[in-house]
């Protein structure tokens, strides 16, 4: 009969296939086994307060950068500010490498960008300074809160005037502030009228 010519898988050949699967499965294993092991193993880079200890530019920029964000510094002097704090996170990224002089360079960078910035800073104040008072007013009645798009808006422009006396526009930096004046006294008054609403 024709349809009985077809000869039967051996028994051997099925054996052999089983045995051959089982043995890529084994091997699977062994590599991921292997991957793993090789992750453990590898080095991990330091914590950010090992760096902080070794490293004494990387130490003082991240202590300078503090004070300057608390003392107003990223508000007067926003661009030296910024490239400031891009130096520390690359000199943190190069410690992280075990490139310490690199990182203590990037660091060095970021320290003589602050002293730029806290000259530039005495321009801005000295454009800006009569805005300081209304917009510390309207922080304390709540405006960055209770109308924080208008706030936001503000924060803009002064950000925008700092820049432009940062860069010795003085000019275009005091034209900035009689709208700044205006602007934050008004959310000043209507976040209080606000706060006492019941």
């Amino acid at each position: 009969m024709a349809g009985s010519s077809r000869m039967p898988r051996r028994h051997g050949e099925h054996g052999r296939g089983e045995h051959r699967e089982s043995a890529l499965r084994t091997i699977a294993r062994l590599a991921v086994a292997l991957g793993l092991i090789a992750l453990a193993c590898a080095p991990q880079p330091p914590p950010r307060s090992e760096i902080l200890a070794r490293l004494e530019n990387v130490r003082a920029l991240d202590a300078r950068l503090t004070r300057a964000h608390e003392g107003g510094l990223d508000l007067l002097a926003p661009h030296s500010v910024a490239v400031a704090r891009q130096s520390l996170a690359q000199a943190f990224a190069a410690a992280q490498r075990g490139q310490a002089g690199v990182a203590e360079r990037l660091a060095q960078d970021g320290l003589d960008r602050l002293d730029r910035a806290i000259e530039a800073s005495s321009r801005a104040s000295r454009a800006l300074r009569e805005v300081f008072e209304p917009r510390r007013r309207a922080i304390e009645a709540g405006a960055p809160t209770l109308l924080p798009q208008r706030f936001q808006e503000l924060e803009e422009r002064l950000r925008a005037a700092a820049r432009q006396a940062e860069e010795g526009d003085l000019e275009s930096a005091e034209a900035a502030v009689p709208g700044l004046l205006e602007g934050y006294a008004r959310v000043g008054l209507e976040a209080e009228a606000l706060g006492k609403a019941p």
